[in-house]
């Protein structure tokens, strides 16, 4: 699985790099940030693992069983999509880092400061950090709509991209709410989130946009969509994990921010639920918290650890693994030679996200 990613990476990240360049002199007719954004966004998007565009191109493999050269455009849409969000998602969430670099409104606020701009710097980098994140998905729908295939089908990649993008929306706003709710909030609210903040847009839309360029009917696109949902709810729960109990180093986000954000979490949730009384205090006093320090996280690390949640959890993922697993051999019976390697990367796939430490 790995060498397929790391080579579907490299064919897309060609294409982003030749696309933003041949777009640069277009956008500069507008002024001259044109040329600045499309360099922040070539420098933002490379570094990503392209995950999401390499599924592109796995959706339309597992269907047609050829190489997937007519959704390349698709792929490389997808990856300035998630620049889009990543950096408005930056700017909610007040993270100043994104893989281990300063977050693209960091970085506009600094030109501010560097050049003596009037008025509030943060402001200003906030302000250009959604110019960016917008143009970077302004751009995506047209890579979506240059995709090499029959008209027709082009009409329903950017239907389906349009209305998951703003399944999306929806949850992110669930998502900014549940920080500040008083209340807590259900575990069945915060897996739905899981579902359409992560798996739909991370793993069914891509999976699917690639089929359906394949050929496949909605029936299809829809039970594989279903599958993405699952597989991205088990990459959440882990990603909360990493979050908390990762390396800062590798992750490229400073550990302990979802405290700090009182993200309401899965590990949240339990720990909140199952924390003695006498703890009690002290966590509804660090999440949320603008302090939180290295001290703090070690204290709510253990805490976790004691109570057993993440053996629990982990539990729970390995029976969400088996049911992927499961529903990707009813949706690829007996599958022929010419997609059976793509089938057995799907399930690499289910089995990474189960194990990922980063």
């Amino acid at each position: 699985m790995h060498e397929y990613l790391s080579i579907q990476r490299e064919r897309i990240a060609a294409f982003v790099s030749e696309f933003l360049s041949t777009e640069t002199d277009r956008l500069c007719r507008a002024g001259a940030w044109g040329s600045d954004v499309t360099e922040r966004l070539l420098e933002y998007t490379l570094p990503g693992k392209m995950i999401r565009g390499a599924l592109v191109h796995l959706g339309y493999s597992l269907v047609s069983g050829r190489e997937p050269d007519p959704v390349l455009s698709v792929a490389a849409a997808m990856e300035l999509t998630q620049s889009f969000l990543l950096i408005h998602d930056d700017i909610m969430d007040r993270d100043d880092q994104r893989r281990g670099k300063p977050a693209v409104h960091r970085q506009y606020a600094e030109v501010a400061w560097r050049r003596g701009y009037l008025g509030n710097t943060e402001h200003f980098g906030h302000a250009m950090g959604i110019c960016a994140g917008d143009i970077a998905m302004f751009l995506a729908t047209d890579l979506l709509s240059r995709a090499d295939v029959d008209p027709g089908i082009v009409q329903r990649l950017v239907s389906c991209f349009a209305r998951e993008i703003a399944l999306v929306g929806v949850a992110q706003m669930s998502d900014v709410a549940n920080a500040v709710r008083i209340d807590e909030v259900s575990t069945e609210d915060i897996i739905t989130l899981y579902r359409y903040k992560t798996g739909r847009y991370t793993f069914s839309l891509p999976l699917m946009l690639g089929a359906m360029a394949a050929g496949a009917g909605d029936g299809f696109c829809d039970d594989l969509g279903l599958l993405g949902e699952e597989i991205g709810v088990i990459f959440q729960i882990k990603d909360d994990e990493i979050g908390l109990f990762g390396d800062s180093t590798a992750t490229g986000k400073p550990v302990g921010s979802d405290i700090s954000e009182n993200k309401k979490t899965i590990l949240r949730a339990m720990l909140f639920d199952r924390a003695p009384e006498a703890e009690r205090e002290t966590l509804d006093r660090l999440f949320g918290s603008e302090s939180v320090t290295v001290h703090d996280v070690q204290y709510v690390r253990s805490l976790i650890d004691t109570l057993g949640i993440r053996d629990e959890l982990q539990q729970k993922l390995e029976l969400r693994a088996l049911a992927c697993t499961n529903r990707i051999d009813r949706l690829f019976p007996g599958s022929g030679p010419a997609t059976v390697r793509f089938v057995e990367i799907l399930h690499s796939l289910v089995a990474y996200n189960l194990k990922r430490d980063r």
